[in-house]
C-alpha cells in the first residue's frame, strides 16, 4: 500500500457526496432526489436512478432525463453493491437508490435474510430462537457493512431516498411508571446509516421537497441546504462545487424552527407499540401494508385506526 500524505487545504482530490432524504409517501423525495442529480451533473450530464419501486421512478421521464435500472428482489446488500459497482464503471455523474429503505426491510433484505438463517439455525425450536437471535444477524449486518465500505468508497456522489415512519419508545418516569415517548420520525434503515451520510435531510408531504429537519452539517453546506426552502438543482450544484474544493459560503443568519408536528392519538399510539413489540417489526410492517399504509403517519382518521388495530390484534 501506498501511503500519500497531503496539506489539509489541498483541495485536488474531490470529497465525498453522500445525501439522504427521508419521508413519507409524497413528502416529494424522488423528485428532491432527481433535482440534486441534475444540479450536480448540471444540464448535459448523466446520472442514472436505481430503482427499486417497480419502475415508478419512470413517472417523472418527461420531466427529466437519466438512465435507468429496474432493480428488482432480493435487495441484498450485496445486490445493492453490484449495482453501485455497475453505475460507477458507467462513470455516471450521480447515482440516485430509490429506495434504500429496501435493503433493511425489503424482500430478500437484511431483516428476512436474518429470519432465514434463525429459521435455519433454530430448525423451528422457539426456545433455540430466543437464544440464537443475535447469532442470526452477524452474517446480514457483515453484508450491509461490507455495502457501506463500498459506499464510502464510491468516487460518484450518491442521494439515498429512505422511508420515514414516527417512532415512539418507552421509558420510565421517577415513580417507575412506564411512559410512551415520541421519538421523532426516523428513517427505515439500519440504525448507524444517517451517520455515514453527509446530509440526512427530512421531508414532509404537508411541503413536498422541503427540508425540516437536517443532520448537523458543515457550516459551508449550511447556505446549501437552508431549512424550509425547496430543495432545486441549485442544491446538487453547491454539492458539486463543494466537492471540488469550491468557494466556501456564509452560512445564514436566521435559524429556522420547523412547525411541530402534531402526534396522532395516544392510545392509538401505545396500543401500536404493543402490537409492534408482539409481532415485531416484519410482520408489523407486513400487516400495515395489507391494509393500504406504509407507515402510521398515513393512517387518516379514526375509523381507519380502528380498521388496522383490528387487523393487529387478528394476527396469531
Amino acid at each position: 500500500m501506498t501511503y500519500s500524505f497531503r496539506p489539509s487545504r489541498d483541495e485536488s482530490v474531490n470529497k465525498t457526496v453522500l445525501i439522504a432524504l427521508a419521508g413519507t409517501t409524497g413528502a416529494g423525495k424522488t423528485e428532491s432526489a432527481m433535482r440534486i442529480a441534475r444540479g450536480i451533473v448540471g444540464p448535459n450530464g448523466k446520472f442514472v436512478i436505481i430503482d427499486t419501486e417497480n419502475r415508478r421512478a419512470l413517472n417523472k421521464a418527461k420531466r427529466y432525463e437519466f438512465d435507468h435500472l429496474d432493480f428488482k428482489a432480493p435487495y441484498s446488500p450485496d445486490n445493492f453493491k453490484g449495482a453501485i459497482d455497475a453505475a460507477e464503471k458507467e462513470e455516471y455523474g450521480a447515482i440516485v437508490v430509490d429506495n434504500f429503505s429496501h435493503e433493511w426491510f425489503g424482500e430478500g433484505g437484511c431483516s428476512d435474510m436474518q429470519e432465514e438463517a434463525l429459521e435455519r439455525l433454530s430448525k423451528g425450536d422457539m426456545g433455540k430462537a430466543e437464544r440464537l437471535t443475535a447469532l442470526a444477524w452477524k452474517a446480514p449486518k457483515q453484508s450491509h457493512k461490507k455495502l457501506i465500505y463500498r459506499i464510502l468508497q464510491c468516487s460518484i456522489p450518491i442521494i439515498f431516498c429512505l422511508r420515514a415512519e414516527p417512532k415512539i419508545r418507552f421509558t420510565k418516569d421517577a415513580t417507575g411508571k412506564t411512559q410512551v415517548v415520541d421519538a421523532g420520525w426516523q428513517p427505515i434503515c439500519e440504525k448507524m446509516f444517517g451517520y455515514e451520510m453527509l446530509a440526512y435531510v427530512l421531508l414532509m408531504p404537508d411541503n413536498p421537497g422541503v427540508p425540516v429537519h437536517l443532520k448537523k452539517l458543515e457550516p459551508e453546506l449550511e447556505a446549501i441546504f437552508p431549512l424550509g426552502k425547496q430543495i432545486d438543482e441549485s442544491v446538487g450544484k453547491g454539492l458539486a462545487e463543494w466537492a471540488a474544493g469550491g468557494a466556501k459560503k456564509e452560512p445564514p443568519k436566521e435559524e429556522f424552527k420547523p412547525p411541530v408536528a402534531q402526534p396522532k392519538n395516544d392510545d392509538f399510539l401505545n396500543a401500536m407499540g404493543r402490537e409492534k413489540a408482539r409481532l415485531g417489526d416484519t410482520r408489523f410492517y407486513a400487516v400495515l401494508g395489507d391494509q393500504g399504509f406504509e407507515s402510521l403517519d398515513e393512517i387518516p382518521d379514526r375509523p381507519a385506526q380502528i380498521k388496522v388495530y383490528k387487523a393487529m390484534v387478528s394476527e396469531k
